[in-house]
């Protein structure tokens, strides 16, 4: 159309050449909150009378039905799962059932702050990106200038932000494996219990789960003593059902996680292909870059914060804040190197140098997110 793009210095004219990001966050959002899947579910809230005594008992008593009919059990993690007695025989119930040692992929264990993080962090970056891609328009020294700083303060406060919500995984993901490995039917929270047995709303009188599940866990763990089947039953949450959940649950993010988080960048950066004056050869280049961004440096920096959090996971009472407040120092600092001999400058040389680059980013990523962070 006659149009100089952005980076032509002739014209004054600036075209906006980032809705690909605009539309990609607008179908994030529209996928996210109007797609509905296929799949058939049992959720026990739901599927089980919460209210009806007889059909509630009778809804306990077909659990075992529900589960050999399922193809794998979704876990959502958080702090307080462990804790709870309804929570932890289903889980153990299903374990027992399928044997998902065998087949991990029946068991998949996802903590809650997971889709959280990548939740909250895709929407915050494709906001900002927008922000900055529109700030951009306007290009002169005081701008850019107020964009490069601002771009720091940014990457700092997420840096914190990131930090807080690693370290704090770290420490719930290590009291989580002191709960298993204390696990007590007696000691578990039933939500009937912590209200005495009385109705919060109607006051009517509630009847008891617990014993319910005594009978449940009695006809699974079958023993000809009743104590003999409770002991069974914590013997193998204590060690079996541990075992499998420290395999399933890993780190706080995943690589295919660290990937999710780096779709906005990719939209942003498939809008410069519409932005430049480019040849053939500027544009392989800007293909390397992509690859090198967003396979490598980014899966790397959340690893890095992934890996760093959980090394300083433990709580220090007078200087906690400090910790955090360092480790998002430490972060950005390798991550601000890393970007400059990583991507920055292998793409300026060659393809060879950046594939290269590439390599050894996702390796090390890999390493963080799947090795290290695990244990």
């Amino acid at each position: 159309d006659g149009v100089c793009p952005a980076s032509c210095p002739d014209d004054d004219s600036v075209p906006f050449y980032h809705w690909p990001l605009v539309v990609g966050l607008l179908t994030y959002a529209g996928v996210l909150l109007f797609w509905r899947p296929t799949w058939r579910v049992f959720l026990d809230k739901v599927c089980i009378h919460q209210t009806d005594m007889d059909k509630k008992r009778r809804g306990i008593d077909g659990l075992g039905g529900f589960l050999q009919a399922s193809n794998k059990m979704l876990l959502l993690w958080d702090a307080t799962y462990f804790t709870r007695l309804w929570c932890t025989f289903e889980l153990a119930a299903f374990s027992f059932l399928k044997n998902p040692e065998k087949n991990p992929d029946r068991l998949p264990i996802i903590p809650i702050a997971r889709g959280f993080l990548i939740m909250v962090t895709t929407f915050s970056v494709g906001l900002w990106l927008i922000i900055y891609s529109c700030v951009y328009q306007f290009q002169n020294d005081t701008v850019d200038l107020f964009s490069g700083y601002s771009d720091l303060l940014l990457r700092f406060i997420f840096g914190l932000w990131f930090a807080h919500i690693g370290r704090m995984y770290g420490r719930e993901r290590a009291a989580m494996r002191k709960q298993i490995r204390n696990f007590s039917c007696e000691t578990a929270n039933c939500w009937c219990c912590t209200v005495e047995h009385i109705h919060p709303d109607t006051g009517a009188t509630v009847d008891c789960d617990r014993e319910y599940i005594y009978e449940a866990i009695f006809q699974w763990f079958r023993d000809d003593n009743f104590e003999n089947g409770l002991t069974i039953f914590e013997n193998f949450v204590r060690n079996d059902l541990l075992h499998q959940v420290d395999r399933s649950l890993g780190g706080l993010l995943t690589y295919q996680g660290a990937l999710h988080l780096s779709i906005p960048q990719l939209w942003y950066d498939i809008g410069k292909f519409g932005g430049d004056c480019q040849g053939g050869l500027q544009v392989l280049q800007h293909v390397i870059n992509i690859i090198c961004m967003d396979l490598g440096y980014i899966p790397f920096a959340v690893g890095l914060m992934v890996w760093l959090t959980s090394q300083t996971r433990h709580h220090f009472q007078r200087c906690d804040c400090l910790v955090t407040f360092g480790v998002a120092i430490v972060w950005a600092v390798i991550c601000n190197y890393v970007y400059l001999y990583g991507v920055y400058m292998p793409t300026m040389m060659s393809w060879w140098a950046a594939l290269i680059a590439t390599i050894v980013l996702v390796a090390l990523a890999k390493g963080m997110l799947m090795g290290l962070c695990v244990r």
